[in-house]
């Protein structure tokens, strides 16, 4: 692999989670996910014993960790960890979403907002601490994700 490239894996978590990834909500309350490869005790001593480094390497290679992980030779070992079985995993808060009976869906996030759409209508409104902080009307599914990456990042 050359140098200036990057594995399939790491061009692929690259395109889709630019932002630093850590699990939950930063101190500015925007949401952000943790990525890791997944393998058994086996592979990982494999891929110790292959690439000849540490538990640590390996360990910042899989985490995708800010110091060391971004390296060829990392993305070599995650390349190697899925094809020996490892699997990509994505780890984010949970975020309850209810369908009510009123034709109502209502989207609660961590960080104490409220995302409710009217069905009927077409009506999304954004909600924090009790009042409506932003409304849209004739809301289509297209433009929903939108809506609420801006509700997480309130």
């Amino acid at each position: 692999m050359d140098a200036g490239k990057r594995c399939a894996t790491c061009q692929l978590i690259g395109k889709q989670y630019e932002n630093k990834q850590h699990s939950g909500y930063n101190r500015n309350n925007t949401l952000n996910m943790e990525k890791y490869i997944a393998v058994t005790k086996e592979n990982r001593e494999f891929l110790i014993k292959t690439f000849r480094t540490t538990k640590m390497a390996v360990w910042r290679a899989l985490t995708f960790a800010e110091r060391g992980g971004n390296s060829p030779r990392a993305c070599k070992i995650r390349h190697l960890a899925q094809q020996r079985g490892g699997i990509l995993m994505i780890a984010s808060p949970a975020m309850e979403t209810m369908h009510d009976a009123d034709n109502f869906m209502r989207q609660y996030f961590p960080n104490g907002v409220m995302l409710e759409c009217d069905k009927n209508t077409g009506r999304v409104d954004i909600i924090k601490d009790g009042d409506v902080v932003k409304g849209y009307d004739n809301v289509t599914i297209d433009q929903l994700s939108a809506i609420q990456a801006e509700a997480q990042s309130m």
